[in-house]
């Protein structure tokens, strides 16, 4: 597997062309220091928050294919299915993605 490449965003906040070249060949690109550490934290709370609730569900689906494993969570975004995320994300809902 090829590690990724770490793009700084440019000096007004937005991912740089390197960046943006690297996401439309890949699919994937990371924007080092995109996101402060208070919203990481928040989105990590958020997510833990939902496989809590999620776990004991029958949404809850685990794989196992040659030696890995993973547990896939089919809660849809609507309805009561995700309230516990959708409450946790709101307060980033409004972030300035310039700011950091």
């Amino acid at each position: 597997m090829r590690a990724l490449k770490k793009f700084p965003l440019s000096s007004d906040g937005l991912p740089t062309r390197g960046a943006v070249a690297a996401y439309q060949r890949d699919g994937v690109v990371c924007l080092e220091g995109a996101f402060s550490n208070e919203w990481v934290q928040q989105g990590r709370r958020a997510v833990a928050a939902a496989i809590r609730i999620a776990s004991d569900s029958p949404a809850r689906e685990d794989h196992k294919n040659d030696g890995e494993s993973g547990t896939f969570f089919l809660i849809p975004f609507y309805g009561d299915g995700c309230r516990p995320l959708r409450n946790s994300l709101s307060g980033l809902q409004q972030h300035d993605w310039r700011s950091g």
